[in-house]
């Protein structure tokens, strides 16, 4: 994987400087430079016009402004005589230097180990370095011999121990011993992914293994990567199969439309006009015979004949004969459909479990479903069995409550119960059906932590799974002030975080600012927010009058109101910005990683890559996205890459 450092050369250079002789520090006095001992004593006198930091007990330097650098020892005594034009400090024992307008590399008593002759020279990699000599690049051995047997147009950068070399147009490989395992004959290679990697002649593609051997002729119009089971999509002539590792073009090319097999070796495959599933050897398990099929969920799908639908299992028996006018939901194993413009649900025996008669039906959850009839809503168990009667209005969530309109989570039971409303009023009923908190509020929201927000006459409090008002009806909705950071103009949004307990704690609003309360009702923070996300991990991001900070669940602002914008704690880390740059914080507070960010598009999350699972976050460098770790460091994920 190649290592995409986020820092400048000169700012690793110094760290790794510091990291080895923290002994002398280089100090200025008029304008002449020298060094200093850890403790402030001046060990080498200010004489030098420019001086660099003391690496491996050698240091740098020249007298006069950009002309004639060489080396002194921790005395000052003078190591190597040998004037250059400019030189940087030494790294496991070598140093670049430059005259006129060649570079090389010198050792430690002067000695030229890479000859000063090469118009661009590189740091070394895997005991290698990069360099454009007359014959074209070249690499060179830390002994300074050119291990590569032929220059060549361009060089990329290192990926792992192997790096792509051009001759004109064409591609190839070189290892780090400088042998060309992979010939420049071809018009494109791509980075090696397990062993393998996609080569273009022509614009027809095919693979290559790690050996450099064409294993998968360059013959299709198209390729794709390897799956987990050794299988790669391929297309030529407008019609796609899949090969092998082998080579084996195990589905032939004849189909108009090829999908990836699915978690039961299956494959979604189209030819002309009709659809079905083939396995990994070719075998129609679901006959190719389908005018539509969908994805398969719990080893079902729905399929399209003639303007009907109908299920099929994951064998290819047909479970429901195509005569319904939709398939809407398969859950606890039944198959929601519309016949006759009704709703019911059926078994996967075709048998109807819960009758065809309603105008709409749920999905079900914890077993229970609701159902609508004449305008009204109740609820029915998987068996079929009515737990209500049809006798529930719809319920209203035009401002409030966003998330739990947006999943479509409508009369859904939490901890037990569900709101329901009927003549304007919300309640809750159990799983028997039965009210068990009366129809009294003007508003209501699902429990969470034993607890529900529930209104009156404009304010909202918390009652417990009995209806006890435990926190008394003192909060009000909030709409929170939203700034527009390319034009700086703000507008109020309705604020969906208030109102339910998450981990013992809930954001609350008062007169116009916000707080955290615990289940108690007692304020952990005071009423002087203007925003409080939840909890995440341990801490709550919170604003006032724009500026930006954490608090804990004790209520102390652990990091002060001072970013300009910020977002919640993620697997350890919460973005911030400054100005115009972004960073990220630990939980101590301190930069993890500093002000290199342009911008912060995700927070640090869980990735699959190539490489296994990562943690990494989004992000915009010098005006281009990339994903980076922990370390600074660009991970390449589709689609975006490394520079």
């Amino acid at each position: 994987m190649r290592v995409f450092r986020l820092f400048t050369l000169a700012i690793a250079v110094l760290v790794c400087v510091q990291l080895q002789a923290q002994n002398l520090v280089k100090f200025k006095s008029g304008d002449k430079f020298g060094y200093k001992d850890a403790k402030g004593n001046v060990v080498i006198k200010p004489k030098f016009a420019v001086a660099k930091d003391f690496s491996e007990g050698l240091a740098p330097v020249c007298k006069k402004q950009g002309k004639g650098w060489f080396f002194i020892d921790e005395k000052g005594k003078t190591v190597i005589k040998s004037a250059y034009d400019n030189a940087n400090s030494f790294e496991n024992g070598l140093a670049l230097v430059r005259s006129g307008a060649y570079y090389g590399y010198v050792g430690k008593t002067g000695q030229v180990v890479v000859p000063i002759e090469y118009v661009k020279l590189s740091g070394f990699t895997n005991g290698a370095c990069k360099a454009l000599a007359p014959i074209g690049w070249v690499l060179i051995n830390q002994q300074g011999i050119t291990i590569t047997t032929r220059g060549y147009t361009n060089m990329g950068n290192w990926d792992g121990e192997i790096i792509k070399v051009y001759d004109g147009q064409k591609e190839g490989y070189v290892n780090s011993q400088g042998i060309e395992f992979v010939e420049c004959v071809f018009d494109r290679i791509g980075p090696f992914e397990n062993g393998w990697a996609k080569v273009t002649i022509d614009r027809k593609w095919g693979f290559i293994g790690e050996d450099g051997e064409v294993i998968i002729p360059v013959k299709y119009t198209g390729i794709k990567p390897f799956d987990d089971a050794g299988m790669a999509q391929v297309w030529r002539n407008g019609k796609h199969g899949f090969v092998t590792k082998t080579g084996n073009e195990i589905i032939p090319c004849e189909y108009d439309t090829v999908e990836s097999f699915n978690e039961y070796g299956l494959s979604k495959v189209r030819k002309g006009s009709k659809w079905g599933y083939l396995n990994r050897s070719g075998q129609e398990i679901v006959e190719i015979k389908w005018d539509k099929i969908a994805d398969f969920m719990d080893g079902h799908a729905g399929v399209l004949l003639n303007r009907q639908f109908g299920f099929v299992s994951k064998t290819g028996k047909v479970v429901l004969e195509p005569k319904y006018q939709e398939i809407k939901y398969f859950d606890n194993n039944l198959i929601g459909v519309k016949f006759n413009d009704r709703y019911g649900y059926v078994n996967t025996d075709g048998k109807t479990v819960i009758p065809i008669i309603y105008e709409e039906i749920g999905r079900f959850y914890d077993g229970i479903c609701s159902v609508r009839r004449g305008g009204l809503y109740g609820f029915v168990n998987s068996e079929g069995k009515s737990i209500t009667r049809c006798e529930f209005q719809q319920m209203n969530y035009e401002k409030r409550d966003k998330p739990f309109h947006a999943v479509n989570r409508e009369y859904m039971f939490f901890e037990g119960l569900a709101m329901v409303k009927k003549g304007g009023k919300y309640g809750y009923i159990n799983e028997a059906g039965k009210v068990v908190i009366p129809l009294q509020y003007d508003f209501a929201f699902h429990f969470s932590n034993g607890l529900a927000k529930v209104e009156k006459n404009g304010k909202y409090g918390f009652i417990d799974t009995k209806g006890k008002l435990v926190i008394d009806h003192q909060f009000t909705d909030y709409f929170i002030e939203i700034k527009n950071e390319l034009t700086g103009e703000t507008k109020k949004e309705f604020y969906d975080a208030t109102g339910y307990f998450k981990d013992g704690f809930a954001v609350v609003a008062k007169g116009g600012k916000m707080a955290i309360i615990n289940a108690e009702g007692k304020n952990i923070t005071p009423f002087k927010y203007d925003f409080v996300n939840q909890f995440e991990e341990g801490k709550s991001l919170v604003r006032a009058d724009w500026k930006y900070g954490f608090v804990n669940t004790q209520g102390k602002e652990v990091v002060r109101l001072q970013y300009d914008n910020a977002k919640s704690y993620t697997l350890g880390l919460a973005a911030i910005r400054k100005g115009d740059k972004w960073a990220f914080l630990d939980h101590d507070g301190n930069r993890a990683i500093d002000w290199e960010l342009d911008y912060v598009l995700t927070p640090f999350e869980k990735v699959n890559t190539p490489a296994g699972e990562q943690e990494v976050a989004l992000v915009l460098f010098r005006g281009v996205q990339v994903y980076i770790n922990k370390k600074l460091e660009c991970v390449p994920i589709r689609p975006y890459g490394c520079p």
